[in-house]
């Protein structure tokens, strides 16, 4: 892990995923179907995404669905 990296937040994540916060707690609770991977704080509810894991899943998706189109 770098030491200045970024993470994002569900709320973050939904609306760059053009999803709602709710989306993703339900995905999370099925072990995280479709998300990028996450990263849950010791001794509170908060869960976290690494933003470079983000971009990856993010460019990933957008390469699959050029390929649909």
């Amino acid at each position: 892990m770098q030491k200045n990296e970024r993470f994002l937040t569900v709320s973050e994540l939904a609306s760059l995923a053009r999803l709602s916060p709710r989306t993703i707690y339900n995905r999370l609770s099925v072990g995280g179907l479709g998300l990028p991977p996450s990263i849950k704080l010791p001794k509170s509810r908060r869960v976290l995404f690494r933003a470079s894991d983000v971009d990856s899943w993010i460019n990933r998706h957008q390469m699959v669905a050029s390929q649909v189109s």
